[in-house]
């Protein structure tokens, strides 16, 4: 009897059938060879899934970017998109009470056309820092575009929205920005609305458009601004 084994149809092994196509000798590695055959392919499976980390990393990064706001940090329209519809998810399924708050800027034009678009850009990121401290971790701030900013309020009803929509109101028309060619008084007008179960979230954002120009025709006053 010979030490090598010819395959004639099927080699059985490793609880499987592996069909055979010629009747050569089979010639069986020895311990070391798989050993160094384990080796390569477990290096291999190591670099493929750092690379896929690197991947990942990588994904998530670009959609930060594409959510962001690059001049306030803050989520833009599109990641304010996302985190309403969230919030109306969460309202649908556990019923979790949410609001909108629309901030638009008063007269904000005048700023860039009188201390330059630097120092609007420098009011706006002002304006994203305290409309940050004004809520909470677990709450959302974008800017929408312009001067227009859009908050998402988890787990707040209506009422407690307004008192927050007022305070934001009252800490924006006192707020002010020293430039080198004077100072610049802000102000701003506020629109709430709560969401719906029955109605899609951009609805919602609509109602808190509207509650804000009410406010804003409402106003009698407007930026003081000082050379």
């Amino acid at each position: 009897m010979t030490d090598s084994l010819v395959a004639q149809d099927t080699l059985r092994g490793w609880n499987r059938t592996v069909p055979i196509k010629t009747g050569k000798p089979l010639a069986f590695p020895g311990e070391a060879a798989l050993r160094r055959l384990v080796s390569r392919a477990i290096g291999r499976a190591d670099r493929a899934e750092a690379a896929l980390r690197k991947l990942r990393a990588r994904v998530d990064e670009l959609e930060a970017l594409a959510s962001s706001d690059p001049v306030t940090g803050l989520l833009n329209r599109r990641g304010f998109d996302r985190e309403q519809a969230s919030a109306h998810a969460r309202l649908a399924r556990y019923g979790e009470p949410a609001t909108i708050i629309i901030v638009d800027l008063d007269r904000f034009k005048t700023v860039n056309d009188q201390f330059g678009h630097a120092a609007g850009d420098a009011a706006l990121a002002k304006i994203a820092r305290e409309l940050r401290r004004q809520v909470r971790e677990c709450d959302c701030v974008a800017r929408l575009g312009g001067d227009e900013f859009g908050i998402v309020l988890s787990n707040i009803g209506l009422r407690q929205a307004r008192r927050k929509a007022r305070e934001i109101a009252q800490m924006l028309n006192g707020l002010a920005l020293e430039w080198d060619r004077g100072t610049v008084h802000l102000a701003a007008s506020v629109g709430v609305a709560a969401m719906d179960v029955n109605e899609v979230p951009e609805m919602t954002l609509i109602r808190a458009d509207k509650a804000m120009y009410r406010s804003k025709r409402r106003r009698q006053s407007v930026d003081r601004l000082s050379a």
